[in-house]
């Protein structure tokens, strides 16, 4: 299956090795309700990657006819198994007479007694199927959320509420969104201790040779800035990366265990197959303009589909 552009693979089998035509696609490990959160994963300049989550080693080979190889491990639509009834789907059926108990011909034959009159079944309607909705909507205290079936809804959505003036907008996609609306300040971050790790090695290092320590070593001046880019340069890497690595964690506030927006039932698949755009919020009347900024998308949706 090929789901905006991006194909889609499991390892239902359990092989070890899957042979793709594609470089970049999405992991679904194994067939629902066992699979893993669908990744996506990119190749690069390599010709194997290994999935984090199943272990499956895939192999890129510009060659094959079909996606794959071997060809079931295609994550189709009709490859994932129906769900089982409810109770409350299953209805109680009139067990019907066993067909020797009497003959609907002759119901006296062979001293058989005549058969009980069945009462007809009464006719019920068959249920309709709601076919799957590409949109859902949760509003609760903490904001509102949307979900859709694809990337380009998902870029529609954001646009929409940028056009609104509606800020405090995150999403949760299955792979990186180019163009959202957040920006991540991590090498900011990272620039800014780069340079402070530069600016202190360098000066420590000028204060150690001209005031602490003034050594006269075959007539170097004491200044002798040459010597200190080595290890003033080395200093700012360290620096940048312990910057970005606490930035990260306090961008993605971590350890934090708890987030309101896992209080969104929508959240359940942004990591799976769903795009998910949240508007986090105290601001009843922000959290309104959302929603009605949605349903219009939402109307829009229907009325393509039925146009």
């Amino acid at each position: 299956m090929v789901a905006n552009g991006i194909p889609y693979f499991h390892n239902n089998p359990g092989i070890g090795r899957v042979r793709v035509r594609a470089k970049k696609f999405m992991c679904a490990g194994d067939l629902p309700p066992f699979d893993h959160p669908h990744i996506f994963i990119d190749m690069g300049d390599d010709d194997e990657i290994v999935c984090p989550y199943c272990g499956t080693l895939f192999a890129f080979d510009p060659n094959l006819g079909a996606m794959c190889e071997p060809p079931e491990c295609e994550f189709r639509p009709e490859s994932v198994p129906e769900p089982l009834p409810s109770p409350s789907d299953i209805s109680s059926v009139t067990a019907a007479p066993h067909p020797e108990s009497a003959s609907p011909l002759n119901p006296q034959a062979d001293g058989a007694m005549p058969a009980p009159p069945q009462p007809e079944l009464a006719s019920r309607p068959t249920p309709k199927v709601a076919a799957a909705t590409p949109m859902k909507i949760e509003i609760t205290s903490d904001g509102v959320a949307a979900s859709f079936e694809t990337e380009d809804e998902l870029r529609r959505a954001m646009a929409e509420l940028e056009a609104a003036n509606i800020d405090s907008v995150r999403t949760y996609t299955p792979k990186a969104v180019e163009g959202a609306p957040e920006k991540s300040w991590v090498p900011t971050a990272m620039l800014a201790a780069g340079l402070i790790g530069v600016c202190g090695m360098f000066a420590m290092e000028a204060l150690a040779n001209t005031i602490a320590y003034p050594w006269d070593i075959g007539g170097r001046p004491k200044l002798s800035w040459p010597s200190f880019v080595p290890i003033a340069f080395e200093v700012s890497v360290l620096c940048a990366m312990l910057g970005g690595f606490f930035a990260y964690l306090f961008a993605a506030r971590i350890p934090k265990l708890y987030d309101p927006v896992d209080e969104f039932e929508l959240m359940r698949d942004a990591m799976r197959n769903r795009w998910v755009v949240a508007i986090r919020t105290g601001d009843a009347r922000m959290r309104e303009r959302a929603r009605e900024v949605l349903d219009r998308l939402q109307l829009k949706r229907d009325a393509e589909l039925t146009a």
